[in-house]
Formats: C-alpha cells, sequence, structure tokens
C-alpha cells in the first residue's frame, strides 16, 4: 500500500512538473514576441534616420550606427537571457539619473518638456532598466501626445518610488485594467511595449502600477535592497 502511495505522488509529482514546464515555454515563447515589438520600434528608428540622411543630413550616420549597436546588443542579451529562463541578467549599479536623462533625450520630440527629479545609483539590469523607461515614453508619446513629461522620486520606508508622469490624453478607465496584457493596444498593430515593461520590472523583483489620478502616472518601485 505505502508503495503505491509513493508511486502515486511521484506521477502527481511528475505531471505537476510538465505542466509547469509548459507554462514556462509558454511565457518564454510570449516575451520573444514581445521583444520582437521593441526591436521593430527601433528599427523604425533606423527607417527615419536613413530618410535624412538621403535628404543630406550626413551627421545622422552616427545614430543610424548606434542605433544597430543597440539592437545587436540586446537581441545577443535577450536570446542568452531566455536560453537561461530568465528576462533580466545580473544586476549591478546603475546611475538611473544618467540613464532616464539619456533615455529621454533619444525618445522625447524637441517640443516636449523633461522635468524630472534627481534619481539615485539602483541596482538593476542596465540594459533592461533602460528598455523599461524606454517604453513607458515610447507609450506616452504615441498615445497621449504630451507636452510635458515628469520623472519624480518618492521615498518610503522600503524603498523609493519613481513616478513618470505626462499631461497628455489620459487613459480611459476600461484601458486601464487590460494596459500591462500582452498584445493589448487602443492601436492596430500590436502593443506589447508596456507588456514588456511590466515582465521585466516583475524580474528584477520590483512593481509598477498605474497611479487612480486624472494625469496618467506610471509607479515604479524599488525595493530598498536595490538602493
Amino acid at each position: 500500500e505505502n508503495e503505491v502511495l509513493v508511486v502515486a505522488t511521484d506521477i502527481t509529482r511528475h505531471r505537476e512538473s510538465e505542466a509547469q514546464l509548459r507554462k514556462e515555454k509558454e511565457e518564454l515563447s510570449t516575451f520573444a514576441h514581445m521583444m520582437a515589438h521593441d526591436l521593430r520600434n527601433s528599427l523604425q528608428r533606423i527607417l527615419s534616420f536613413v530618410g535624412s540622411a538621403e535628404m543630406g543630413a550626413g551627421e545622422y550616420s552616427q545614430e543610424i550606427t548606434r542605433t544597430v549597436r543597440e539592437i545587436e546588443t540586446l537581441l545577443a542579451s535577450s536570446i542568452a537571457l531566455a536560453d537561461a529562463g530568465l528576462a533580466v541578467g545580473k544586476k549591478e549599479r546603475v546611475d538611473l539619473d544618467a540613464l532616464v536623462t539619456e533615455v529621454a533625450k533619444e525618445t522625447l520630440p524637441k517640443d516636449v518638456k523633461l522635468a524630472k527629479d534627481k534619481l539615485p545609483v539602483v541596482r538593476c539590469d542596465m540594459l533592461k532598466a533602460r528598455q523599461v523607461f524606454q517604453n513607458i515614453l515610447q507609450n506616452a508619446i504615441e498615445h497621449a501626445e504630451p507636452t510635458q513629461v515628469e520623472v519624480r522620486l518618492e521615498y518610503s520606508q522600503d524603498g523609493a518610488s519613481v513616478l513618470i508622469r505626462n499631461d497628455g490624453r489620459a487613459i480611459l478607465p476600461e484601458v486601464r485594467a487590460k494596459l500591462f496584457a500582452p498584445g493589448f493596444s487602443t492601436k492596430s498593430g500590436g502593443g506589447r511595449g508596456l507588456a514588456i515593461v511590466k515582465k521585466l520590472v516583475d524580474a528584477h523583483g520590483w512593481s509598477i502600477s498605474l497611479d487612480p489620478s486624472s494625469t496618467t502616472t506610471f509607479r515604479l518601485k524599488i525595493p530598498q535592497s536595490d538602493l
């Protein structure tokens, strides 16, 4: 009787392991498709630079080269991490203030103002953290059409929150609940940018949410252990 119980237990554990493996494979596949969304955005940037270069703006060649290198690095890193079953790599100390300043400079149009608090040094995967802020800002430009973006910092007993706020169009209540769902978009042609944000933020052990306010405010919570 005991032997039967042991065998039954082993079979149950095996089935649970198989189910977990299938779930992880499905999540990995979903993540790979979401990554393609970001690569397409980078390719669109390249095409815009090429268009400018063809009109005689040769200085854009450096931007084209840098963007291509960024794609290569992101792709290589993502493939390696996917093979390891991880969404983010080893954390290192990163100057978040410099990172966000650079991303904003590259992402925001010249007619959109940036108002920013001084941000701390944090422990994170630099490439993936960069991707988080890039996607949030790109989403604001594409969907809200703001005139100003604010990046604010709030400290609490258990860590810090980075608030990314814009003064553009408000997000409708029926959209808020679906905002981080893979593939959801108010436009045609995809919309996985914020789903990637959620995946990468969760993998860092952080959290992200949308504040219940009239303005669009994303709240990125970073635990004390990463400050």
